[in-house]
């Protein structure tokens, strides 16, 4: 129980700081790219590796940490790439719009999943889900655009994202401790 708990301390807390990175890049005018390669690297390889802590946690329904196996490993390589090769932001945008498309169509599930064990709040899941997928496909329709363009696109993807993983880790994690029929 000790370690769930910290997995969901740790994975609040990069949440957060995914959310207020995801604002800084949206209401800054201009972020150098090599500061948003770096810092947007290092945030990714570190909640990549929450993530696959999640995933190995015990979590009795696995509502909130299903798919990030994958989704961690997948995001520390991508961080790995964004420090490694920072000339790279141009292309970058459609791996992050892609992986942000792909995280959010995730919790579209989670949501489903959640409905089918009797949550109450799927319904909120799935609208903040779609509402990250929205905002996903509008950043890799618009790859090609200036990179500070589709970095304002970026950052509101990145909270988006960050808002959507700190309400699904809360409140599914939660939801468990408060009911204690889901326990066996």
């Amino acid at each position: 129980m000790k370690k769930l708990k910290a997995v969901k301390y740790a994975y609040s807390v990069f949440a957060c700081a995914l959310i207020a990175f995801g604002l800084t890049v949206l209401i800054r005018a201009r972020v150098p790219e090599h500061a948003f390669m770096l810092a947007g690297g290092l945030l990714m390889i570190g909640f990549g590796i929450v993530r696959i802590l999640g995933y190995f946690s015990r979590d009795i329904l696995q509502l909130a940490f299903q798919f990030d196996l994958i989704l961690g490993i997948a995001s520390a390589v991508l961080g790995c790439y964004m420090i490694w090769n920072p000339q790279a932001a141009g292309h970058i945008v459609m791996v992050l719009g892609v992986f942000f498309l792909i995280d959010a169509l995730s919790k579209v599930q989670t949501a489903i999943d959640a409905r089918r064990v009797g949550m109450e709040r799927w319904r909120l899941i799935l609208g903040m889900a779609l509402v990250a997928v929205a905002i996903g496909v509008l950043v890799v329709l618009t790859e090609f655009q200036d990179f500070h363009i589709v970095s304002r696109l970026i950052g509101a993807n990145l909270a988006a994202d960050g808002v959507l993983n700190l309400y699904v880790t809360q409140s599914t994690v939660n939801t468990i401790r408060r009911k204690k029929e889901w326990e066996v």
